[in-house]
């Protein structure tokens, strides 16, 4: 039973520490949105560097406050609070 509560324990922690460890902010919907745009600008340049992928990904990175995807999710979802939703909105985007 200790097994299955500890496997538990350490999945929920995974669920919202990876997020937050690769967007490098608290803000879970936030580091969504920074996701978000470096996929983005990725995907417009077809590289993850350049000049061109610099010069998107800063202006997007300019605008990714988390407050586009909060409102998104909480839109989305209104029974969940938007830290759940917005760490399952980042394991969709991988």
């Amino acid at each position: 039973m200790k097994i299955l509560v500890s496997a538990i324990v350490a999945l929920v922690i995974v669920f919202f520490a990876v997020p937050i460890l690769v967007g490098g902010s608290t803000n879970v919907c936030q580091d969504v949105e920074v996701h978000n745009v470096k996929t983005t600008a990725s995907n417009i340049t077809g590289t993850n560097s350049g000049p061109m992928y610099n010069v998107i990904n800063s202006v997007g990175q300019i605008g990714a406050t988390g407050n586009a995807e909060q409102a998104k999710q909480d839109n989305l979802h209104p029974n969940v609070p938007s830290v759940v939703s917005c760490s399952a909105a980042f394991w969709q985007s991988l």
